[in-house]
């Protein structure tokens, strides 16, 4: 929200009046205020997107909502849900499609990211692909992550194994193209044998075929 239209709306808390525009006239309001974000107000404050009068002005009680993913059973109680919603709706199956107990741990683990919305797209797919009555499989729930690549980069461990393999690997490679894949001249040269060769050629892919 602008800064600017919180500094209004914080009057017209504080003073209960409002001025239409284009009118001179002042109008007594009473009023009951529910709001709600999806971002830290605490934070926003602290960056100067939010003014702190407002937020004490409105925080009389807070309510936290979890995320999708941190509501544990529920995620199940609402995918059974939409499902038979979307089936109901769009296709009249009675009895909808049931999971299975690994389906179940599947929607357990998953992240969510989309939250609400994501659950519903997910279950409206399979109230068009699955028939009525049917045990749906893990294999059959599909997922589309916005931050999947991210997720998957940040979790990367760097270790000096993994370094240490990478810097043999180049020398491997590098060897073996500077010989044209002479195992003599690279055993020579690396000073190793030809058993530890071989193995480090086929660990690495390192064949030329």
């Amino acid at each position: 929200m602008d800064l600017d239209l919180q500094t209004k709306i914080l009057r017209a808390l504080q003073e209960r009046e409002i001025q239409p525009v284009g009118s001179e006239i002042v109008v007594k309001v009473n009023l009951r205020l529910i709001t709600a974000s999806s971002k830290d107000i605490i934070d926003e404050i602290r960056e100067g997107n939010f003014r702190k009068e407002l937020f004490y002005r409105i925080n009389s009680f807070p309510i936290f909502l979890p995320p999708l993913k941190d509501r544990g059973d529920d995620i199940i109680l609402l995918a059974e849900y939409f499902l038979s919603k979307y089936c109901e709706e769009n296709y009249n199956f009675i009895p909808p499609p049931y999971f299975t107990k690994k389906a179940k741990e599947k929607l357990l683990s998953y992240s969510w990211e989309g939250n609400v919305r994501e659950l519903q797209n997910v279950m409206e797919n399979l109230s068009i692909s699955c028939k009525e009555g049917v045990l749906i499989t893990e294999d059959q729930l599909r997922f589309y992550p916005i931050e999947k690549e991210k997720l998957t980069k940040d979790k990367e461990k760097i270790s000096l194994k993994s370094i240490a393999e990478k810097a043999e690997m180049e020398a491997i490679k590098t060897c073996l193209e500077k010989h044209n894949w002479n195992k003599a001249k690279v055993i020579e040269e690396l000073e190793t044998t030809y058993p530890t060769l071989d193995k480090k050629i086929n660990k690495y892919g390192l064949d030329r075929e």
